[in-house]
């Protein structure tokens, strides 16, 4: 029965994105993004936390209030992207998109490199990989977590997996990603999350201690792959602007540690110098330092 309301309620809410006009969508969005704010203590009282922690408590309560609406605006327009981007055409999608960065790409592939994109839960992570793949021809394994309803699973998996893009869970991803480069794929994965203690390494995130999944380093050394940190943040209220930066490489000598290590932290540096760059479009809901100060969320 849950899954049938879940089914419900997204083709509801996608049939009023349908018919909406497009100004008075995004009126409904911020409304409900301000709503969200209002209503949600859990999580807004996660993302202040967050807040305060990574600027050092500089901001005040306005500034606050702002980016974590905001948070959930850009939330919300991810939803938006999932289901115009659903049934969307490979011209209709580039249609949308303006890219910065491309040749670094093509470069890349011209010279027979093996590519693994980092990214974050920024801007819209949801058209981020279809987005990659129609513009540069690559094909894409992504890993992404399931969804709790099976049913919205499998929509959400659907709108990725479009555009030469597979979808794999994290669980024992390891060896399909490896296969995948060694099938001259390209590897995707969001990186800016929290992890257990025995999958993560310490790095510094906003000048705090944090754990960070070394698994795009390991694959970047053992290929000798360029890591790509991309991101795509919004140019209009369904549009995206696509960011491809300069090629991160793993060293490979005989500290396998601190050669995995330094590259998992020059990651972590070019999210967090994207997150300040625009920390609205940033997911500040999770609980990015429960690792080494679960206390600040207590």
């Amino acid at each position: 029965m849950r899954e049938i309301f879940y089914i419900a309620l997204f083709r509801f809410f996608a049939f009023i994105i349908k018919v909406t006009p497009v100004k008075l969508l995004s009126k409904i969005v911020r409304a409900l993004a301000v709503f969200a704010y209002t209503v949600d203590k859990k999580h807004r009282r996660i993302a202040e936390v967050n807040l305060d922690f990574a600027y050092d408590e500089a901001l005040d309560a306005t500034q606050k209030k702002e980016i974590i609406t905001a948070s959930y605006e850009n939330l919300l327009k991810n939803l938006v992207g999932v289901v115009t981007n659903l049934n969307a055409t490979a011209e209709e999608l580039l249609a949308k998109c303006d890219y910065e960065g491309a040749q670094i790409v093509e470069k890349l592939k011209a010279e027979g490199k093996k590519i693994v994109f980092v990214t974050a839960h920024y801007g819209n992570w949801e058209a981020l990989g279809k987005a990659v793949t129609v513009r540069t021809g690559v094909k894409m394994v992504a890993v992404g977590r399931e969804l709790d309803s099976r049913a919205m699973d499998a929509v959400i998996t659907a709108s990725r997996e479009r555009f030469n893009t597979e979808l794999i869970s994290k669980h024992g991803a390891m060896r399909k990603l490896v296969k995948a480069l060694r099938d001259d794929k390209t590897v995707g994965i969001l990186v800016d999350q929290n992890t257990a203690e025995d999958e993560g390494l310490l790095i510094n995130f906003f000048g705090k201690e944090a754990r960070q999944t070394p698994v795009a380093s390991v694959l970047a050394r053992r290929f000798e792959a360029a890591v790509v940190p991309a991101f795509c943040e919004y140019s209009g209220f369904d549009r995206y602007k696509l960011t491809f930066y300069e090629p991160i490489y793993c060293a490979n000598t005989d500290d396998i540690d601190a050669d995995i290590l330094a590259c998992t932290q020059a990651q972590s540096d070019a999210i967090e110098a994207q997150i300040r760059k625009s920390p609205n479009e940033w997911f500040w809901f999770h609980k990015r330092w429960k690792n080494r100060y679960e206390g600040i969320y207590s």
